[in-house]
Parts: structure tokens; C-alpha cells; sequence
């Protein structure tokens, strides 16, 4: 009975809304207690209700049996209990200084109320070691935060919520299952927000550091956070597809509040003729500019445009006018180097997160949300009307998942992007708790809890204050001797980082040639004492996570990488091995996985101190307007920096290595002779920023490729080329990794025996690769090629898979150029093949493609169909089934609705453009149309 007080004290400054429920307790009304001779161990509790025990027999021998169950996780850092019971395993367990924390969550605050009396949990609670939360207190935001380091994300693999007695799973199992469910998606969520690919945190260092320059020519963000919050409510607007019917409204009130905007609504404010007071932005890719360049200048007057510094050189210069402000992401790398004067935003992953932390840092008295639906409308669309990629720009999936929606009537639909985003909400929300009332106003979509719901016009009533009109921002950039400060101390700190990354990776390649040297033979010869040494020496250098640069910079661009690994590694780490040689066998095994985690570790460093580099080096690009081409002190070419467009020779702009000058036939054999020089100030230009690229270049033929689609193209030329019966398809690496293309490749080959098949690659190690792995046959044909106009005399038939890197790069481009200038080639995507796609329907894909496909069906004498050709039952697919059939007497004239689509889609309009020349200029035209149709312009 002593202990009650010491472990509310402690509880008080961990939870006080439970400690207080508790000191409320006057007496026990569901429970009678029963102890043998004031011995905990035989504590049970009876409900006075259903007469439920919380032990069914004795509870001494209960727990004697669960703490030798428990013994095999004795390893396990983190524990998660649903129920307390008679607290007496937990009070065991917590004696295991290797258990960090272990959480319970206790429905029956009578229980928890008796135990506090009878054992002492005082120091575990202070310390954090052991959690309590009630009934209602777990949720995702809560949850979440048990996941928040990277200690606590790596043993997400031996995640398990235990039930302590059947008493909980007999009375509580629903809750059971919410509770779980919610510590499940918390995980997630933290492991997604670490990142999947470390390829983007290289990106975004490097944008950071080629934008530093920039960031400090313009205001501080505490400018910004200083002079925003001048009227009591904020409108935060996004651009879900609820977004059109709340214009009107927001155009009327838009003189009295703050309008803080995503980039994606900006244009669509414009139109509407609402002028935005800041308009956020921060995404990594180059397509965000289009955003801000569909605005004409007379638009950006009195326009704050916050970017982050991580994104795109195009989306820092696409801005037309306004006030520029840059902040930094409280990412690691960009702490690490500063200007700490410029203030961290964006710890969400999209623009709305990081206009509502501008919000809320701005001590703005209420957010409202419109436009934040978060969820597909009840019509299929993405986003609202006038959005720059199209209302529909976001497709649903198999993959996409029902939620409760706004006002909580019904269910939407949503996808795993949206739901990260509303988590992040969530989240924040969670940690502001009652500093800022945040209403969602949206009228539709997801439900984000943590929110008030009102109707717009109610908020619009209750809260907006018409009487007084706000005033334009003005901010103010940094003073010229602070400024240099400033400039200088990122300076230095970006070099300390390059050393310490440096010395790093030298010994992590020390250590990983030192398990690299034991054989599998020499290994099994190691003693269990000598592997553990060695492992000792990879946990020593994991342990250096203490240090902030270690911390802030590698770990935070390796874990996207490395976390996979780390979870990888954890339930052999934590496993207790039975008998000797069972563990000789975990060591065994823990060796080879370190050494993997060594070689990927030292591999992402190596990238760092690459990205930086070149970051530092292309910086120049500012500087040097143009570049002069000298072969032995003469000058034989020169070009802008600008248009990359020299007079003889060709230019490649590659990122990662830099301007590559192709020098002309006549001085290929003397090209080590050439050098680059800045004609303005006769300084010789470093190699990592403009060098020459050989023809042997394994990367030759794929540059020289994407040039040709960017020069100006001879539309007579290429009109009429293309090779009649051949089947085409980009022959790269990634294709030729992904084993469902391949398969459908394959497919090909066997449905068309008598077509020629291209494999078109970009070197000569593409068509070892191919050959070796998956196409050594003779009827597959390799093509090297270089050229548009090479590629296009290749093929009748392009097949392109629509999921990898090179549909975000050259593919469109391709694409666009095929479908202008080319009607003797059809291109064909393999989108239709993953998934469930392959065993839908014709009516159920039909259904699943709803949107896109009625817009056909309102459009379809556009798309050159006749009326006696148009399906009665409105499906697209018979509709073109039945011009192949009455136009050019090809195939059935009837389609079922249970006809296979992928059989349709993905063979059957191949064999009729390969059997009909007038189908396939039919059909050239229907394509080239629906893309005016879908996007209102042409292709």
C-alpha cells in the first residue's frame, strides 16, 4: 500500500491526465481482490459482473510459467503488453536492464489502481522504462512516438503485442486488435518516413548544396514566421478534388485572412482570382516548377514563395516574381550545415504539412483546411479542377484502402501517399495538442482526427473578422556583414563534413576487409569468443550513431538504405540460441550480414563525399556564362552555359558528372587534348565540371539517344521510317532486372513466332546482359542505337514498361515524339499485367478505369468512332472491338464482360496493328485524340 504514492509522483510527470483518473479512484466498484498472506504473487482480481477472473487458477503458478515463457525474449529491447495484470511478470521482467522500455496498456484502471499500491514501479516509470497508458489513450499519434528513433525502428520485425492473461482477450479483443493495429501503422509510418531509397536523400543533399547560395541571398524564414501571423486565422489550401466548390467562398473572405497555399493550388487560385499571401513548395523533382511557371508574373505581386532547399534548380528559378524565401528541411545533413538563421520547415512529406508548421510556428489562433481531401472523390477523381497534370493525374488501385471520411458518414477511398500524408498530419496535430484549434473545412474526403469538422460557410461565420482588411507582406533580407558571416561559417561546415564522412568511410572499408578475410571454411573454424570480437568491432562503429555528424549526416542518407538491413538483422541478433552449436551458427550468419551492412555503409559515403563534390563544383554553372573548347591552346568550339549548344561539337549534361563535351570527328583522335576554359576570366575549368566523353563510354549511346530527342528533329525524315512486322522493346538494365517485363516479353515471342523481336539497347554490355540473362535466342534481334531516328526505323510495335526510372526520364519524351511524327509506330504500355490487372475482366476493369473511360465515351465520335460502332452498355472496349470488326473485319463482333482485358488489351490490339494498316492508322489517331480528350490539349 506504500508505493501508491512514490509511483503516482512518478506517473504525474509522465502522464498526469491518467495519474489524476487514478487519484480519483475513491473505491474499488468492479473488482473484489484476493491475496494469500499479503503475497503479490497470489494477487488475482474477480469481476463483480460476469464473475471473470483475472487469473482462471493460481496465479503463482501462472506466472512461474510465464517467466520462463519469457526467458526467449529476454534479448528484446522493447516490449508491448496489452494488460497489467497483477503486475508481478512485468515487475520481473523490468529487472533485465536489456528490456529499454516496455509498454502496457491497462483497460481496467481498478486493476492498475491496486497494483501501484502493492509493487514499486516508481523508478522504471520516471526513467521511461515502463509505460502505462489507459484504455483510450493509445492511438496513432501515441503510438507513433514509441517508434520515433532509429534504435526502436530496427526491431520493427520482433514487434508483438503480448496479451498477459486471457482475462484481456476474453473481455477486450477488439480493442486488442485496434491497439495493435495502431502500434502497426506506427511503425510504418516511421519506417516510411525514414525512406525507402537513398538515392532521394542524394538528391536532396545535392540540390541543397547547389542551392546554398540562393538560400542565403534570400529573407530568413524567422522574417517570415515574424510578420505572417497578423490575423487570427489561416487558411490552409490544398488541391483535393472538394477544392472547386469552396473557391467562391474563399474569394470573398480572401482580403481579411492569411492564404497560405500548396504549390498545386496556386494556379488553380489564380484562375479563380484569389491571390495566395505564401505559396509552399518542396518536393525534390523538377516538375514542381510547372506549377509556378503556368502563372504569369502579374500573379506573383505580393507573393511569398517559400521553397525548401532540397529541390529543384528548375523549381528555384521558375518563380516569376513575389518575394523568393528558401528555408531548410529539419533533415540531418542540413542542420549540420546550416544557416541555422534560416529556420527548419517541412518535417511532414508534402507541401500541405509544411504549410501548416508555417502556420502554427507563425502563432496563428486557428488553421482552417480546404482542398484536404486525401482521398479520391466519389467520382474517381484526384484532384481538383484546373490542377496543372490533370484532375484525374493520380489513377486508383488495387492496392488503395477505404477510410472513414469527413463527418464520419461514410467511407472513402485513399492510397498509401495520402495516408502518410495524413499521418503526418495526425501526427502534428498530436504534439500541438490545444496550441492551435485546426479545422478541417475540406467538406469531403478523409477524416483527419485531431481536427474540428465545420462546413466552411459555418467557419467563414463564426470566425472570419470582414471588418479589417490584412496588409501585403514585406520582408527583409539578412544585413551584408552578417550576411558574409553566415556565408563563410556553411562554408567550413560542409568541409568538416567531407573530413569526417572521409575518416568514416576509410574505416568502415578497414573493418569490413577485416570480416571479408575469414572464408566460409576459416569461419567455421572461429570460436564462438573470436566472432563475437568481431562483431563487437561493427557495433563499436554503429555506436559512433552518438555523434552528430554521424547522426545527421550518414546515418540520416544511409538509413533509407541501411534500415532494411538493421531490421533485417535484429531477430538473429535478439534470438537466444539453445545449445552451442546453434549459436556457432548465429555468429556465423550475423558475420556475412555485417559484412553486407559494412560494404552497402561504406557504399553510401563514398556517394556523400561524391555528391558534395560535385554539388560544390557545379555551382560554377552561376558563374560561368560561357565556356570556351581549346585543343592545345586553341580554341575549336565554345558554348553558353545556358543553352548547352555548342557550334560543332555536342554537349551532354549529366547529373553526377557534370557537362560532357562530344568533341567532332576531325579531333576525336587527339582528345586528350582538349581542355575548357572561362573566356571572362582565362581560368582553366576543372574537370568534375565540363570534361570530354569518349565514344567508348558506356553511357555514349544512351546520352547521345537523349540528345536526339532534345535537338530539333527533321519531321519529313521521320515520318516514314519504322520496320514493318517487328516488335520493339528498350533492352536497359532496369528492364532487364524486372522479371514480370521479361515474362511478358517472353509472351510475345511465343503468341507471334513469325514477328521479328528487337531487343534495342544503348551498349554493348546491354546486349551481353540481355543475351546472358533472359534472351539468348535466335529470333531475338539486338540493336545498338544512338538516335531517335535510329530507334523509330526499328520497330512497327514499341513495347515500354510503365514502372520503371526511364518512364520519368526519356520515356515521355519518346512517347510524345511517336504519337506527333510517327503513325506508322504504336507504342504499347505494360501497365495491364501487375497486380490483379492480368485476371481482370473486361467489366471489371472498365469499372476500375471508370473516370478516364467515360470521358471517352463523351467524347467518342472525336476519337473517330461511328455511331452504328458505339456499344450500347457504354464500354469502351466493345465499342473499339466493334470498329476493328464491322470497319476492318478483324476478330468477334462481340465482346463478353467477362472476356479477359489483359488477353485484349495487351495481345490482341498488337496482332490487329500488325495485321492492318488501316486499323493501325485508325487506332494512331484515337490515341493521338485522347490525349486532347483526357488533358484538353494536344499531345
Amino acid at each position: 500500500m506504500q508505493f501508491f504514492q512514490t509511483n503516482i509522483e512518478s506517473l504525474q510527470t509522465i502522464n498526469q491526465n491518467l495519474a489524476q483518473t487514478l487519484l480519483n479512484i475513491q473505491e474499488l466498484k468492479k473488482f473484489e481482490v484476493f491475496m494469500d498472506n499479503e503475497d503479490v504473487n497470489t494477487l488475482n482480481f474477480v469481476h463483480t459482473h460476469h464473475f471473470i477472473p483475472l487469473y482462471e487458477g493460481s496465479p503463482a503458478q501462472t506466472l512461474q510459467t510465464q517467466i520462463q515463457e519469457y526467458e526467449k525474449f529476454a534479448k528484446y529491447p522493447y516490449l508491448y503488453f496489452y494488460g497489467i495484470a497483477n503486475g508481478v511478470l512485468l515487475k520481473h521482467l523490468l529487472q533485465n536492464q536489456t528490456h529499454q522500455r516496455i509498454v502496457v496498456i491497462e483497460p481496467e484502471l481498478e486493476i492498475l489502481y491496486v497494483v501501484l499500491h502493492m509493487l514499486d514501479f516508481s523508478r522504471e516509470i520516471k526513467d521511461g522504462r515502463f509505460v502505462l497508458l489507459g484504455l483510450s489513450e493509445l492511438n496513432f499519434p501515441t503510438a507513433r512516438t514509441f517508434f520515433n528513433l532509429h534504435k526502436e525502428q530496427k526491431y520493427a520485425k520482433v514487434y508483438d503485442l503480448f496479451v498477459n492473461t486471457n482475462y484481456y482477450e476474453t473481455l477486450y479483443l477488439e480493442n486488442i486488435t485496434q491497439t495493435n493495429r495502431a502500434f502497426i501503422e506506427g511503425v510504418y509510418h516511421a519506417i516510411n518516413a525514414a525512406g525507402n531509397d537513398a538515392k532521394d536523400a542524394l538528391i536532396g543533399l545535392k540540390h541543397h548544396i547547389l542551392n546554398l547560395p540562393k538560400l542565403l541571398q534570400t529573407p530568413p524564414t524567422t522574417e517570415l514566421l515574424n510578420k505572417l501571423g497578423t490575423t487570427d486565422t489561416a487558411i490552409l489550401v490544398s488541391t483535393g478534388p472538394s477544392l472547386s466548390k469552396q473557391l467562391p467562398l474563399l474569394k470573398k473572405i480572401a482580403p481579411f485572412v492569411r492564404i497560405i497555399a500548396v504549390d498545386a493550388s496556386f494556379p488553380v487560385l489564380y484562375n479563380a482570382g484569389i491571390k495566395p499571401d505564401v505559396v509552399v513548395s518542396m518536393e525534390r523533382v523538377k516538375e514542381s516548377a510547372r506549377f509556378f511557371t503556368k502563372v504569369p508574373k502579374s500573379g506573383y505581386e505580393d507573393v511569398i514563395i517559400a521553397l525548401s532547399s532540397l529541390q529543384h534548380k528548375d523549381v528555384i528559378q521558375s518563380p516569376k516574381g513575389g518575394i523568393l524565401q528558401i528555408s531548410l528541411r529539419p533533415l540531418g545533413y542540413m542542420i549540420a550545415t546550416g544557416p541555422k538563421e534560416w529556420g527548419y520547415m517541412g518535417i511532414g512529406s508534402s507541401a500541405a504539412n509544411m504549410g501548416f508548421e508555417l502556420i502554427f510556428y507563425s502563432k496563428f489562433k486557428r488553421c482552417i483546411l480546404i482542398g484536404q481531401d486525401l482521398a479520391y472523390s466519389e467520382d474517381g477523381k484526384s484532384h481538383a479542377s484546373g490542377h496543372v497534370f490533370g484532375e484525374n493525374d493520380v489513377q486508383t488501385k488495387e492496392s488503395d484502402v477505404w477510410v472513414e471520411g469527413w463527418g464520419g458518414e461514410k467511407k472513402v477511398r485513399t492510397n498509401h501517399t495520402w495516408t502518410m500524408f495524413r499521418n503526418f498530419f495526425e501526427k502534428d496535430l498530436g504534439d500541438i495538442q490545444d496550441a492551435m484549434l485546426t479545422i478541417n473545412a475540406t467538406e469531403g474526403g478523409a477524416r483527419i482526427y485531431g481536427t474540428q469538422e465545420l462546413a466552411f460557410e459555418q467557419v467563414i461565420s463564426q470566425y472570419i473578422d470582414t471588418k479589417k482588411k490584412k496588409k501585403p507582406l514585406k520582408l527583409k533580407k539578412m544585413p551584408s556583414a552578417q550576411h558574409q558571416e553566415v556565408s563563410q561559417r556553411t562554408s567550413e561546415n560542409i568541409e568538416k563534413i567531407v573530413n569526417y564522412v572521409a575518416c568514416l568511410l576509410e574505416e568502415t572499408k578497414a573493418l569490413f576487409l577485416e570480416l571479408a578475410h575469414y572464408s566460409d571454411q576459416e569461419k567455421e573454424k572461429l570460436t564462438i569468443a573470436e566472432m563475437q570480437k568481431l562483431i563487437v568491432k561493427v557495433e563499436k562503429l554503429k555506436a559512433r550513431q552518438n555523434e552528430e555528424l554521424y547522426d545527421q549526416v550518414v546515418w540520416h542518407i544511409a538509413q533509407a538504405m541501411m534500415l532494411i538491413q538493421e531490421i533485417e538483422l535484429a531477430p538473429t541478433e535478439v534470438y537466444i540460441a539453445q545449445d552451442t552449436k546453434i549459436e556457432q551458427e548465429r555468429f556465423t550468419q550475423l558475420i556475412d550480414a555485417h559484412k553486407a551492412w559494412l560494404f552497402s555503409f561504406a557504399g553510401v559515403m563514398d556517394a556523400i563525399l561524391k555528391t558534395i563534390e560535385y554539388a560544390k563544383v557545379r555551382r560554377l554553372i552561376d558563374e560561368v556564362q560561357q565556356i570556351d573548347v581549346l585543343m592545345e591552346g586553341q580554341k575549336i568550339d565554345s558554348f553558353s552555359t545556358t543553352d548547352m549548344q555548342p557550334q560543332y561539337g555536342r554537349v551532354f549534361d549529366v547529373d553526377m558528372r557534370g557537362i560532357l563535351y562530344d568533341a567532332p570527328d576531325i579531333y576525336q583522335e587527339k582528345i586528350s587534348a582538349i581542355s575548357f576554359e572561362d573566356p571572362k576570366t582565362l581560368k582553366e575549368l576543372p574537370r568534375t565540371f565540363v570534361d570530354v566523353i569518349t565514344r567508348d563510354d558506356d553511357k555514349y549511346n544512351e546520352l547521345s539517344f537523349m540528345k536526339s530527342l532534345e535537338e530539333p528533329l527533321d519531321k519529313e525524315k521521320i515520318k516514314d521510317l519504322y520496320c514493318p512486322n517487328a516488335i520493339g522493346f528498350l533492352a536497359t538494365e532496369e528492364n532487364l532486372e524486372d522479371k514480370e517485363f521479361v515474362g511478358y516479353i517472353k509472351e510475345l515471342m511465343v503468341r507471334f513466332p513469325a514477328v521479328k523481336l528487337k531487343a534495342l539497347c544503348f551498349s554493348k554490355q546491354q546486349i551481353e546482359l540481355a543475351k546472358k540473362t533472359y534472351f539468348n535466342q535466335d529470333k531475338v534481334h539486338y540493336s545498338l542505337i544512338d538516335n531517335i531516328y535510329d530507334f523509330v526505323n526499328q520497330i512497327e510495335v514499341l513495347i515500354y514498361n510503365t514502372t520503371k526510372e526511364s518512364a520519368k526520364t526519356y520515356l515521355p519524351q519518346i512517347l510524345s515524339i511517336l504519337r506527333k511524327y510517327s503513325p506508322n509506330i504504336l507504342s504499347f504500355g505494360t501497365h495491364f499485367r501487375y497486380g490483379d490487372y492480368k485476371t481482370m475482366t473486361l467489366k471489371e476493369l472498365e469499372n476500375h478505369l471508370s473516370v478516364p473511360l467515360s470521358k471517352f465515351m463523351e467524347n467518342i465520335k472525336l476519337l473517330g468512332f461511328e455511331k452504328d460502332e458505339i456499344s450500347q452498355d457504354g464500354s469502351f472496349t466493345k465499342t473499339l472491338q466493334n470498329a476493328v470488326y464491322t470497319r476492318f473485319k478483324m476478330g468477334e463482333s462481340q465482346l463478353k464482360d467477362n472476356d479477359n482485358a489483359y488477353e485484349y488489351w495487351n495481345i490482341n490490339l498488337i496482332e490487329y496493328t500488325l495485321k492492318n494498316q488501316q486499323f493501325k492508322k485508325f487506332y494512331f489517331d484515337m490515341i493521338t485524340k485522347q490525349v486532347e480528350v483526357l488533358y484538353g490539349k494536344k499531345s
